[in-house]
């Protein structure tokens, strides 16, 4: 059994017993960075035991690309399979979070941040009907959000305010088994980005999103049928390879 955060249950005792009935707003940075360490390390084996680390596969994508070289127009056709994501369950606090009591509710923000995010798919590919195959990875550095919430303290229930990226770091793409000309690489290479951000973002703002929210309501609660074990998504996740 996870037992209740102590600086919640101190920030609880000292700021809704008292603080609340003298003074309209007040904060409590210290715990808030506390607070914010628990509930990822509580999130982290979750998002790894849920399919969201890694996710595979990914859904498939196809897209188009063109291109004019010396008064000849090019276009080409690319489908990305097998694709898969993981490195989510690296979430940790990325700066100061804050807790802040209105009234009776207590608003909490945090900045997070992922390492080291691996993707990659393997894709066909054809320009002007002659078609190959390849793999591709991506490594991403690190990727930043921020997230707010509310928790309304006669009972103890959240809700997530936002959930939002603030960057992404430098992707860095390679192919394996490419043996197309620069731009078409470049071109493949813009519409795996445009997708895995999609991707990352759907996964913040849904799966992790969710298990946050879920999270900080148990732990700001001291009702004894409440678990940790409800946080825990339930995901179905079909395996799909392509040969």
């Amino acid at each position: 059994m996870i037992a209740k955060f102590t600086p919640v249950l101190l920030f609880f005792g000292i700021v809704s017993c008292y603080n609340v009935r003298k003074h309209k707003d007040a904060k409590v940075p210290g715990n808030a960075n506390d607070y914010l360490d628990y509930v990822l390390s509580l999130a982290r084996p979750i998002i790894a035991s849920s399919g969201l680390d890694p996710i595979f596969p990914l859904p498939e994508v196809t897209g188009t690309f063109e291109n004019t070289i010396l008064g000849v127009h090019w276009h080409g056709n690319v489908a990305l399979y097998n694709g898969f994501l993981f490195g989510l369950s690296t979430l940790t606090r990325a700066g100061d979070a804050t807790l802040e009591v209105v009234g009776f509710r207590m608003d909490f923000t945090g900045d997070v941040g992922l390492s080291n995010v691996q993707a990659g798919y393997r894709c066909h590919y054809d320009v002007q009907g002659v078609g190959d195959d390849a793999d591709i990875n991506v490594l991403i550095p690190y990727v930043s959000a921020r997230f707010s919430s509310s928790t309304f303290l006669l009972n103890t229930t959240t809700t997530m305010n936002s959930f939002q990226i603030l960057n992404i770091g430098s992707p860095q793409v390679t192919f394996q088994g490419f043996d197309g000309l620069d731009w078409v690489a470049e071109a493949i290479a813009d519409i795996v980005l445009d997708n895995l951000g999609e991707e990352i973002l759907e996964a913040l703002e849904s799966g992790i999103s969710d298990i946050l929210e879920c999270i900080i309501s148990v732990t700001s609660s001291d009702d004894p049928n409440l678990s940790i074990d409800s946080c825990v998504p339930v995901r179905n996740v079909k395996v799909i390879r392509r040969n």
